[in-house]
């Protein structure tokens, strides 16, 4: 035994790699599961997609799928959303890694999630691959529980009960995350439509949206002039009489301050 001992102390790198089994380990599968939201008005949407095949047959989801061994889990995150959504080009925020024993009834799987922030304007969907539909949900929250009421036919709409796998809980603490990052990130401003030209109602309308109360009018004109006008993130470009309101102030991203999606949900 001590001999055998040595003689594996004594193997070179390649040596060991060469002779390692890796059956002897179990391993567990890799998803990643995609988050699209976006506001419209003043009101949050989340973009879920309806399952083809089993587990869950039938029943709303997010979108995503399996890692495959030769990307990275945020390559898998854009085919899979490609593949189900047919929406491209979006920044994605990595938000948890949910890994639960028993949360798919197939094997263990481990879910990496992520965020999409997307302006209303671009959300331009169809079901693909594995997803028998794609629509996009407004949420209305009651305590902790959410409702989801499609944006096209209000009339119908599912509970959270309703949602495959975990992944009320993934929305959950994605809509957490993103409330508690309003005070000190853009993420806000990653909803914007056009970010070259958009009022303090526009922003206003968002944040209300994300954080599911009403700001004070005044109170969030000082938030957005300390937190970003003094600080050169958004520049005065013009005043505007728009419809029949009094007239309003035009404001741009200012691009050399930095980006709107910097910084990291983990």
């Amino acid at each position: 035994m001590e001999e055998k001992k040595t003689q594996k102390n004594q193997q070179s790198e390649q040596e060991f790699l060469k002779a390692y089994d890796s059956s002897k380990y179990e391993k567990p599968s890799v998803t990643a599961d995609i988050l699209v939201f976006t506001v419209v008005d003043d009101e949050l949407g989340l973009l879920l997609i309806r399952r083809k095949n089993h587990p869950y047959k039938d029943c709303w989801a997010i979108p995503g799928g399996f890692v495959s061994m030769d990307e990275t889990a945020e390559q898998a995150a854009k085919r899979e959303l490609f593949e189900e959504t047919h929406i491209q080009n979006v920044c994605l925020e990595q938000l948890y890694t949910f890994s639960g024993v028993h949360r798919d009834p197939r094997m263990r799987v481990i879910s990496i999630s992520y965020i999409a922030m997307v302006p209303f304007e671009k959300m331009k969907f169809k079901s693909g691959d594995d997803a028998k539909d794609v629509r996009l949900f407004m949420i209305k929250e009651d305590g902790r529980d959410i409702q989801f009421i499609d944006k096209e036919n209000p009339s119908y709409t599912i509970s959270s009960k309703e949602l495959a796998f975990d992944h009320y809980e993934i929305v959950r603490m994605a809509i957490d995350r993103m409330r508690g990052k309003l005070a000190y990130s853009n993420i806000g401003f990653a909803f914007l439509n056009d970010i070259d030209k958009f009022t303090l109602t526009d922003i206003r309308k968002i944040y209300d949206a994300i954080s599911g109360e009403k700001a004070d009018v005044g109170n969030f004109r000082r938030f957005i002039k300390r937190e970003y006008e003094e600080t050169g993130k958004i520049n005065k470009i013009a005043v505007e009489k728009l419809n029949r309101g009094r007239p309003a102030t035009i404001y741009r991203w200012n691009q050399e301050r930095g980006k709107i999606n910097e910084q990291d949900f983990s």
